[in-house]
């Protein structure tokens, strides 16, 4: 539904609903004799909206699903789904403001119970609800410098779904708490009179506030790129953390300085690369884009963050992108946004150095599509916490491997594949090492401009060996499951 006004841009709002029907052969997650099966309705009701006005961008995507079992009434359920950003500018060229937010339901660890579907598991799962809300003032000096003075205010909530069930957990220790953040940003750079040597020097301060205590981090660095011609340049980095939180493990406060530099020896072609010291460690961080053809495109990335489990959610929301259809879908694999983006590490209260690989190549043809992307996340407690829980102390590890492929039979039908692979490892947590194998292949239908309809087959294995296992784990099993879904837009 187009909303058309005099001089504000062109907004869409379709609101819709959807029933799905799913049988799934083990609903409890369950091994060998003790796998039971159901059939799951399930009714959502919801709306997409995008549009860019004369000075508002928006995209929200919220849903409501009533989930009802036909025998494990026990499982029945109420969850929401949404996800938004904003962008307004307040003073023409001036004051904006900057907004974002996101409700979610997660798997608190992926060794713990886990589905081959997007279903209510009854155990190992968290409502998650993040906001964040950003005014910022900038202003140009001419063409000598850019500044920009920010303040933000972020908030997470978590919460346990009144449907969960025991499930042979570990406990809430370590889990990821309500967390409240607040911070001040400054960055003066460079103008267009520089066009050679470029520079930037910023500084932010941050005031985290949850259960576990209060964390503070302040910042300062200055950032410098010669170009030596218009393909190549040098960069440099040299700055300072100060970050104090309850329990620190290891010290990652200091000075730090960081080389490296960016090659654009095409319009096809970017890299860019720095190493040196930072968090009392080596450290890297870098990213490449080839544009192998027109339809054809690879894209890596490296980096290092110190954080806590707000600024996982939030970073999230920041790696996706909108669908054609206005959905919020991840920007590495093309799958629906899920509020946790990739990994399948736990989420925790603790402070945590997470390194992130991330590596993708897709290409596009008049009825094809194909996807192929391969994470390596690593996560490094580095709070204390009491052992056995979810989180750790200690390195969990996650590799994955994901591939889609998209085929068009007709105008009116298409056919879809997803296969994925992840481990996750290491001394955090239980100490297990987790694989899961999914798979899901089906069709879609386009009945009208208003109404579709798919059917899929989803198959899931998840291996456990060593440790206890996660929250409500429930070891080694299997899963499959047929899902038929209807959707109409208005």
């Amino acid at each position: 539904m187009l909303m058309p006004t005099a001089r504000a841009g062109e907004w869409q709002i379709d609101p819709f609903v959807e029933v799905q029907e799913t049988f799934t052969d083990n609903v409890n997650s369950s091994s060998g004799s003790a796998k039971e099966s159901d059939l799951i309705t399930r009714l959502t009701g919801g709306v997409v909206l995008s549009g860019t006005g004369r000075r508002a961008r928006i995209n929200l995507n919220y849903s409501l699903t009533k989930e009802l079992h036909l025998d494990h009434t026990e499982l029945d359920d109420l969850s929401q789904q949404a996800a938004a950003i904003g962008n307004i500018e307040i003073i023409k060229d001036s004051i904006f403001l900057d907004a974002s937010g996101s409700i979610a339901r997660t798997s608190i660890d992926e060794g713990g119970q886990v589905s081959a579907t997007d279903r209510n598991t009854g155990s190992n799962q968290q409502d998650i609800y993040v906001y964040s809300i950003s005014p910022y003032w900038r202003h140009r000096y001419a063409g000598f410098a850019e500044s920009e003075l920010r303040l933000t205010r972020s908030q997470s909530f978590t919460s346990t779904p009144s449907s969960s069930t025991g499930g042979g957990g570990t406990g809430t220790a370590g889990r990821a708490t309500d967390t409240e953040s607040h911070s001040a940003s400054a960055l003066l750079s460079s103008g267009s009179d520089f066009t050679r040597f470029l520079w930037r020097l910023s500084g932010s301060a941050t005031e985290s506030k949850r259960d576990r205590g209060t964390l503070t981090a302040l910042n300062a660095d200055a950032t410098s790129q010669y170009n030596i011609n218009s393909d190549f340049g040098l960069l440099g980095t040299v700055g300072i953390d100060d970050i104090d939180d309850a329990g620190l493990t290891r010290d990652v406060s200091g000075p730090y300085a960081l080389g490296g530099f960016v090659w654009t020896p095409s319009d096809r072609t970017r890299l860019r690369f720095q190493a040196g010291w930072r968090y009392q460690d080596v450290s890297f961080s870098g990213d490449a884009r080839w544009d192998i053809t027109a339809r054809t495109t690879f894209t890596a990335s490296y980096s290092e963050s110190v954080g806590l489990a707000i600024d996982q959610y939030l970073n999230a929301l920041g790696e996706t992108q909108i669908d054609p259809r206005g959905r919020f879908v991840d920007r590495l694999t093309g799958q629906s946004f899920t509020g946790r983006g990739i990994g399948g590490l736990p989420t925790t209260d603790n402070l945590t150095l997470t390194r992130r690989f991330l590596a993708n190549i897709g290409t596009t043809w008049t009825r094809d599509s194909i996807n192929l992307s391969y994470a390596h996340i690593e996560q490094d407690t580095i709070t204390d916490d009491n052992p056995g829980t979810v989180t750790g102390p200690g390195l969990r590890k996650e590799d994955s491997v994901f591939f889609t492929f998209g085929h068009q039979l007709s105008p009116l039908l298409s056919s879809f594949l997803t296969l994925s692979y992840s481990e996750s490892y290491g001394s955090g947590g239980d100490g297990s090492s987790d694989q899961s194998y999914r798979a899901t292949i089906g069709l879609n239908y386009l009945f009208s401009d208003t109404l579709t309809g798919s059917l899929s087959y989803s198959f899931l294995k998840r291996n456990e060996s060593g440790g206890t296992g996660g929250a409500g784990s429930t070891g080694d099993f299997t899963e499959n499951a047929i899902v038929a879904t209807l959707r109409k837009t208005f």
